[in-house]
């Protein structure tokens, strides 16, 4: 049990609620965040690293919850406290295959325990109450984390498959000629089936090892069940009145021979179906932001390069307008172009009928908020873990001039690095 160094209590309003919390403070070594999180019984839970900060995140337990983004009332204190949460992918439709079923579709919560680790290992930990008991029990097990390589994967199923993937592009290129729709991001989840259990914890610290600029993220609401990731895209990041955001579209692998790689990248930059993919992003993103700030700045289109693929990306700089709120940005900005399509609303009605399974908080947003700052991510690049099942998702851009094998090839391409984990 730690010793608490220091207890106020503080008066919050969210969303228009007033509470009253108390909130003590400590501090402890952790030389191993994913370790430690794993022994801890403790739930929901939550890691975070982003790929623009050297400290570690955790959240320990829920003591507030809300069905949407923390608003904050202007006129008190920040305090610094963290809320975190996610919303899921919007659908209509329950599918025959929905791993997602012990998630809830939305969550926004204060945790318990809030803790920050910085590169020397000392973990800073703020206790939140309601009454002045703040004692959670944060003793670890130095026992080592449970190890997914002893696994076995004894089956691999993909939702759709190659035959049934092929029907639904045809039917996409059929509403292309008669609908309005443009585009669509279309997805597909590959479900492994283990012989043992497959620590969540375990994944997350390997995918770490192997991957570069990323947003690395775990969400754990309960034992033996995690959705994790290491994703390239930011949906939003929140300085005050600032945001910083990006469009991210478009596919090309790594290699490891040097010329080769920048042969690929160079190709990405200039292939027109690319570029035309990744301009319905930047121009949603233009209109999107455009009637939520009062000035927008934009860099010029550049390659963002993560260990297994090229990317096209561009970076918006916006000034918002007053009383825009975090659920104002997340309505505003998600899904975009890259993870729905064009029309939002065709490409989302079309993605609920075509998909054979719910895509819970694959391509959704997660993240962080309080009073001045929040940073939001897109789910992808992930994998639910639940005991011997993983499903590994992946979704690429479809429009009219799509090749159905290549397009099958990207989606394998971007779970490889979770296969090769895994498998």
């Amino acid at each position: 049990m730690l010793k608490c160094a220091v207890k106020d209590k503080i008066q919050l309003t969210i969303n228009d609620q007033s509470y009253l919390i108390y909130r003590s403070k400590s501090t402890f070594e952790c030389s191993d965040p994913l370790n430690f999180l794993e022994q801890v019984d403790v739930y929901p839970k939550v890691f975070w690293e982003s790929k623009s900060c050297n400290k570690t995140l955790l959240a320990l337990g829920s003591l507030l919850e809300f069905e949407k983004a923390p608003s904050f009332d202007a006129s008190e204190e920040s305090h610094s406290i963290k809320f975190f949460g996610m919303t899921s992918f919007p659908s209509k439709c329950e599918k025959k295959l929905n791993p997602w079923k012990q998630f809830k579709k939305t969550l926004f919560f204060l945790p318990k325990a809030y803790i920050e680790i910085k590169n020397n290992q000392q973990a800073f930990v703020t206790f939140y109450s309601f009454d002045d008991d703040l004692d959670i029990d944060l003793k670890q097990d130095n026992a080592a984390s449970s190890n997914p390589s002893k696994a076995i994967c004894q089956n691999q199923t993909f939702h759709p498959n190659y035959d049934e993937y092929t029907l639904n592009l045809e039917e996409l290129f059929k509403l292309f000629k008669t609908t309005a729709l443009e585009k669509v991001v279309f997805s597909r989840t590959s479900e492994l089936t283990f012989d043992q259990s497959v620590s969540p914890y375990f994944l997350l610290k390997q995918l770490i090892e192997i991957s570069s600029n990323s947003h690395f993220f775990g969400f754990f609401p309960e034992k033996d069940l995690g959705f994790v990731g290491a994703s390239p895209e930011t949906l939003y990041v929140r300085d005050k009145n600032t945001i910083q955001t990006h469009a991210l579209a478009g596919t090309r692998a790594r290699s490891q021979d040097k010329t080769l790689d920048q042969k690929f990248a160079k190709e990405l930059m200039q292939s027109l179906k690319d570029r035309k993919e990744f301009e319905h992003v930047a121009v949603f993103i233009k209109k999107q932001l455009s009637t939520l700030s009062d000035a927008l700045e934009s860099s010029d289109i550049q390659i963002l390069s993560s260990a297994s693929a090229h990317h096209l990306n561009q970076n918006f700089s916006a000034t918002l307008k007053d009383s825009i709120t975090d659920q104002d940005l997340i309505n505003a900005l998600h899904p975009t172009p890259a993870m729905s399509g064009l029309p939002q609303n065709l490409a989302i009605s079309a993605i609920d009928t075509l998909e054979p399974y719910n895509r819970g908080f694959y391509s959704a947003p997660l993240g962080w908020f309080s009073k001045d700052h929040a940073e939001v991510i897109v789910g992808i690049r992930s994998c639910l873990v639940n005991r011997d099942k993983a499903y590994l998702f992946s979704g690429g851009g479809i429009i009219s001039d799509s090749i159905i094998k290549h397009e099958w090839e990207e989606l394998n391409l971007k779970i490889s690095p979770l296969v090769k984990l895994l498998c």
